[in-house]
């Protein structure tokens, strides 16, 4: 099941909340070994509960098991200050309408097939938040190489727009614009409940 949390449901959602920085914690602090801002063994910085959405995945015994952040664009965004050198044109998708992706992680101790249905669900998620809460018009988001194939493997329309390396490691910006048909042969893959989703 997904769930998207807004700024105005927050208090709602506290718990989710604290889950999905635990999460983030496993996936980014422990396992990428990212130097990111950690509390407690949460990961949290200063973009969160802010201006943020989250989309948050459910399995069957509520236990969170993968989520991503959305931030409108016009807003204060990673790509402004931690990753301000990737992209020269980032005035271009500073306006209402255009949303950075960050933080996407999925549970470690998912299988493969779990891995490919979280990671699903959550392209599912945006698309149905991209096509259904206007104006959205694009998403821009920094990833590995490997999540853009996996998203091409599933008929996202991603394209990459910079490659750059981080750490000795190759890293790529990429954008993609929800799109109906892609997302109707998704939900024709996975039975999928959005039932945060108003």
């Amino acid at each position: 099941m997904i769930y998207l949390i807004t700024p105005q449901n927050y208090s709602s959602h506290s718990q989710d909340l604290e889950e999905m920085y635990k999460l983030r914690y496993d996936y980014f602090y422990k396992h990428l070994k990212w130097q990111v801002n950690v509390e407690n063994e949460r990961e949290k910085d200063k973009y969160d509960e802010k201006d943020a959405y989250y989309l948050i995945y459910k399995d069957s015994h509520g236990i969170i098991k993968g989520c991503a952040r959305l931030i409108e664009m016009s807003k204060e965004v990673m790509f402004d200050s931690s990753f301000d050198f990737l992209l020269s044109n980032l005035a271009n998708f500073k306006k209402s309408g255009y949303w950075e992706i960050s933080r996407l992680a999925i549970d470690l101790k998912c299988t493969t097939e779990e891995n490919k249905r979280v990671f699903t669900s959550l392209v599912i998620a945006l698309n149905h938040f991209g096509l259904y809460t206007p104006p959205i018009k694009t998403y821009l988001a920094l990833s590995y190489p490997s999540s853009v194939d996996f998203a091409k493997s599933l008929g996202v329309p991603i394209r990459i727009i910079k490659k750059n390396i981080i750490k000795n490691e190759p890293v790529v910006v990429s954008i993609f614009t929800p799109d109906t048909e892609n997302h109707k042969k998704l939900l024709q893959q996975l039975d999928v409940s959005l039932l945060g989703f108003n």
